[in-house]
C-alpha cells in the first residue's frame, strides 16, 4: 500500500542526486582533456564539426586531422555533432554528450539497484557513482569512456529487466545498446562478452538458457547491420568498423604494448585502486598544493572505493546475499578481462595481444562497483542483529567518508584539467579578439584552440602547416611541440623572422609532468586575464604550445 509513496520519494531523492551531479559538472565545465589524461578529445570535437556543417564522412576528417579510427566511432561523434548544430559549436555543447551520459548512468544504476535489491540500494549506488572521482573527473570532458560506461550500463539495466520480467523486448534493447556501445569505443565489447559468460554459466547451471536471451543476439546483429548500412552508404565499405578496428588494435596495439611494459603489468590496476599514498592528500586542505602529492603518488583519482568494495563483496558473499550476486560477478568479469583478456587477438600469425592497461578502462566497473556497494549499504541497515541506530550511524559514515575524501580529488582533477588548458584557452581568446581577416595557421590540428574559439570563420585556419616553402604567410602561427619551436625559436624551413607572443601559465599551475619556460615579452600585448607584461609560456608535457606572429600582421 505504502509502495508508490516509496518510489516516489526514491524518484525525488534520485532528482535531487542528478541535480547536483548537473550542477557540479556545469560548474567545472573546462573543456575537454588535454594529453596525456585524453587528448582524443579535441579529435572528436573537430570531426563532430564537420559532421554538424554538413560535411560528414568517416574517412573524409582530413581537413580537421585525426586517424580515420575516430570517425566510425559514431556514437560519440553524431551526438556531439546533434548539439552542435542545436546550440552551436564550442567546448559547452561539445561536452553535453559527456554530462548527459554522466547523468545518465547514474539514473540507470539506480534502476538497476533498486530492480535487484529495492530504492535504498540504488539510491545508495546513485549517490556514490555521482561522486565516483574516476567517472566525475572526465564527465564535463569529451571522453568517450563515459558514453561507453552510459551505453553498457543502459545495456545491463535492459537484460536486468529481461530477466526479470522474461522479456524479449528488453534482451532486444539489451543487445542493441551492447552493439552500439561499441561505436563509442571498442573496449565496450567487454561488457558483452561479460554478459555472454553469465548466460553460458546460467546455462551450465540450469541446463537450459533464460527464456527470451536469443533476442539479445538477434538486437545485436539489427544494429549491427545498421552500423554496416551506414558505412556502406558513407564509403563504401559495410565492414569498415570492423577493418579499421582490426588494423588500429592489431598495428597500433602492438606498438604500444612493445613501447611500454604496462601491456604486461598485471600490478597496473591493483595498485590504481589501492593507493598507499591516498592519506597523504587529504593532510593538505589546499587543492591546490595537494595537486602535486596527488600526482607525484600516483593518485589519479580512483578514491577509496575499493577498499569498501573488497569487504563488502566478502560480507555479501558470508551472508549469502543472492542479490548481489549479479553485479559482484559483473564486476570480477571485467575486472579479469581488463587483467588479462586480448587487446587484439592475430589471425595471421597468431598473436595474443594483452588488453593495454589504462586507468580509465575502469569505469566500465564504476556501476558494479557502486551497485555492490550500494547493495551492502542497504543489507547493512536493514540487519535486525544490531540496534537501529548503530546500523544507521555505520551506513551514515561509510557514505560520509567516501563523499567527503572523493570531492577534493574530483576538484582537484577539474582544476588541474583548468589549468593545463589554461594556455589554450589564452591563445584561443587572444586570436578570437582579432579581426575576422586574420590568417592562422598551426604545425598541429590546433588542439582544443578550434572549439574554444567556438570555430568562428574556419576558412581562416590553416592546419598542418610543416613549411613555408612556396608560399610566404602573414598571420598567425600555433606552434605545436618541440619539434616546431623551442627557445623562443620557431623551427618551420622557410618561414619569415616571427616574434612569439608570450602566453601565460595559470597563476596556481604546478608543472607536474611539464616544465616552465621563461620569455622576455617585448612586444608588451594585452592578453585575456592576463596582467600587461606577462613573461611565461607553459609546456603542456611533451606537447608546448606557443602563439607567432610573422609577416605583415598585427595585433588587430
Amino acid at each position: 500500500m505504502g509502495k508508490p509513496a516509496e518510489d516516489l520519494r526514491a524518484y525525488i531523492a534520485l532528482g535531487i542526486i542528478i541535480s547536483s551531479a548537473l550542477a557540479f559538472s556545469l560548474f567545472f565545465l573546462y573543456g575537454s582533456t588535454p594529453t596525456p589524461y585524453g587528448g582524443d578529445d579535441s579529435i572528436y570535437l573537430n570531426y563532430a564539426y564537420t559532421a554538424a556543417t554538413g560535411r560528414f564522412s568517416e574517412m573524409g576528417f582530413l581537413a580537421l586531422g585525426g586517424s580515420p579510427i575516430f570517425g566510425i566511432r559514431l556514437m560519440q561523434v553524431l551526438p556531439i555533432a546533434l548539439f552542435f548544430k542545436l546550440f552551436g559549436a564550442g567546448i559547452f555543447s561539445g561536452a553535453m554528450w559527456d554530462i548527459l551520459s554522466f547523468l545518465g548512468s547514474i539514473a540507470a544504476t539506480f534502476l538497476i539497484g533498486k530492480e535487484l535489491y529495492g530504492n535504498k540500494a540504488g539510491l545508495f549506488s546513485a549517490l556514490l557513482l555521482s561522486l565516483f572521482p574516476l567517472v566525475v573527473s572526465r564527465a564535463s570532458t569529451v571522453n568517450d569512456n563515459i558514453t561507453m560506461m552510459f551505453l553498457t550500463t543502459l545495456a545491463m539495466l535492459c537484460f536486468v529487466y529481461g530477466l526479470k520480467r522474461s522479456s524479449r523486448g528488453w534482451y532486444a534493447a539489451c543487445g542493441a545498446l551492447l552493439s552500439a556501445s561499441i561505436t563509442t569505443t571498442p573496449e565496450a565489447l567487454i561488457t558483452s562478452l561479460v554478459l555472454a559468460i553469465y548466460i553460458l554459466f546460467s546455462f551450465v547451471r540450469t541446463k537450459r538458457l533464460p527464456r527470451g536471451t536469443a533476442c539479445i543476439a538477434y538486437g545485436f546483429a539489427a544494429t549491427l547491420l545498421l552500423i554496416s548500412i551506414f558505412n556502406y552508404a558513407n564509403v563504401g565499405s559495410p565492414f569498415l568498423t570492423l577493418s579499421l578496428n582490426n588494423e588500429f588494435y592489431g598495428t597500433t596495439g602492438p606498438m604500444h604494448v612493445s613501447v611500454t611494459p604496462s601491456g604486461f603489468n598485471l600490478l597496473e590496476y591493483p595498485t590504481a585502486m589501492f593507493q598507499y599514498g591516498a592519506a597523504a592528500v587529504y593532510k593538505i586542505t589546499n587543492p591546490v598544493a595537494a595537486m602535486p602529492q596527488m600526482y607525484l603518488s600516483n593518485l589519479i583519482p580512483t578514491g577509496f572505493y575499493f577498499y569498501a568494495l573488497i569487504p563488502f563483496i566478502v560480507y555479501l558473499v558470508v551472508v549469502r546475499e543472492k542479490r548481489a550476486y549479479f553485479p559482484i560477478f559483473w564486476f570480477l568479469a571485467t575486472f579479469l578481462y581488463l587483467e588479462a583478456g586480448p587487446m587484439h587477438i592475430g589471425v595471421a600469425p597468431l598473436s595474443y595481444i594483452p588488453m593495454f592497461k589504462m586507468l580509465r578502462f575502469l569505469i566500465l566497473a564504476a556501476a558494479p562497483v557502486t551497485l555492490i556497494i550500494g547493495m551492502a549499504l542497504h543489507r547493512l541497515l536493514d540487519d535486525k542483529g544490531y540496534p537501529k541506530a548503530y546500523r544507521l550511524a555505520a551506513v551514515s559514515a561509510i557514505i560520509a567518508f567516501l563523499a567527503v575524501t572523493s570531492v577534493p580529488l574530483s576538484v582537484m582533477w577539474y582544476y588541474t584539467i583548468y589549468y593545463l588548458n589554461y594556455n589554450q584557452i589564452s591563445i584561443a581568446g587572444y586570436l578570437g579578439s582579432l579581426p575576422n581577416s586574420t590568417q592562422i595557421y598551426s604545425t598541429g590540428f590546433f588542439d582544443n584552440v578550434l572549439p574554444y574559439m567556438g570555430y568562428a570563420n574556419i576558412s581562416r585556419f590553416h592546419p598542418t602547416l610543416l613549411n613555408c616553402t612556396g608560399t610566404r604567410p602573414v598571420g598567425y602561427i600555433i606552434a605545436i611541440g618541440q619539434q616546431y619551436a623551442s627557445q623562443g625559436v620557431l623551427k618551420l624551413p622557410g618561414c619569415p623572422a616571427a616574434d612569439m607572443i608570450p602566453m601565460p601559465m595559470h597563476p596556481n599551475y604546478i608543472p607536474i609532468m611539464g616544465t616552465i619556460l621563461n620569455y622576455s615579452n617585448n612586444l608588451n600585448v594585452t592578453l585575456p586575464y592576463i596582467p600587461n607584461n606577462a613573461t611565461s609560456v607553459r609546456e603542456i608535457n611533451q606537447e608546448p604550445m606557443y602563439l607567432y606572429r610573422f609577416g605583415n600582421a598585427t595585433n588587430g
